[in-house]
């Protein structure tokens, strides 16, 4: 492209005379299309259909910095990088830029990013799933209590309200800003000291106790410590003077006559409470 001048000479063949002139030819350039129906997904994937002529297409987030691109691409990071209306801007180009017009102009696709905030109540040691989101993304959100605490429910402080408040691992559809708060409950076992029936000395002996309640999952049974007749007792191979225990029961072929008092310690598995 470009303007062409031809200086023409003429000759006339009677006389011999000459005479030139000059013909000007411009050859205009190709315009660069635009591109057109620019989309963005809420997981900021941009889609858009190519312009024509278009060698190579640019995006931007302020329609100053350009990267190139191609559709499709996973824009998320630098859309969501702040709150707010965000403008992304799609342009084609020519790589040849004597006979093109290029870049072309912008079409562009505006979208709004949201903050969601994830606060921690007592009893709760961790939460994930907060961060910036383009209006209405799904956002997995999950909470974990603390040992010793049970799961309580999600609280609504400001904007959108997760699928199921009563689960710690749910999702939420991000529609405005919002700040969620993960709680749980102190965990209280019912477990309570009993007296079993008597053994005789070097007889076998086989009690079960009734065990720990009012807890999230099973449970297990340690021995603190034993006393006989207000004594000590140490373990030897994991037995006291021939008795030990094993769930909720305590066996074993007791070598010395006393009072024996077992204290045991219940831990629940799915809180962690003792």
């Amino acid at each position: 492209a470009g303007t062409y001048v031809f200086t023409i000479k003429a000759t006339d063949s009677g006389s011999g005379a000459t005479a030139t002139a000059n013909m000007t030819i411009e050859i205009k350039k190709i315009t660069v299309g635009a591109p057109s129906n620019v989309a963005v997904s809420t997981a900021g994937v941009v889609t858009w259909t190519a312009g024509s002529n278009a060698t190579s297409h640019q995006i931007s987030i302020d329609g100053t910095n350009w990267t190139t691109a191609t559709t499709g691409v996973d824009y998320n990071s630098t859309i969501t990088a702040a709150t707010g209306s965000r403008t992304v801007y799609v342009r084609a180009v020519n790589s040849d830029t004597t006979n093109y017009t290029t870049p072309s102009s912008n079409d562009t696709k505006t979208v709004t990013v949201y903050k969601l905030t994830l606060n921690k109540g007592t009893g709760i040691s961790s939460v994930s799933g907060a961060g910036n989101y383009i209006s209405g993304r799904s956002v997995t959100i999950n909470a974990s209590p603390s040992t010793g605490y049970t799961w309580s429910k999600w609280t609504v402080e400001s904007g959108s309200t997760p699928a199921n408040v009563n689960n710690a691992n749910t999702t939420v559809t991000v529609a405005a800003t919002t700040t969620l708060k993960a709680t749980a409950t102190a965990t209280t076992l019912t477990f309570e000291g009993q007296t079993l029936a008597a053994g005789t000395y070097n007889a076998e002996y086989s009690q079960t106790f009734t065990g720990a309640s009012s807890g999230t999952g099973t449970y297990t049974y340690a021995v603190n410590s034993v006393t006989c007749g207000g004594t000590a007792v140490t373990a030897s191979s994991g037995k006291y003077n021939g008795l030990s225990l094993s769930g909720t029961t305590i066996s074993g072929t007791p070598t010395k006559a006393g009072t024996y008092v077992f204290t045991i310690k219940a831990t629940d598995s799915g809180s962690g409470a003792t």
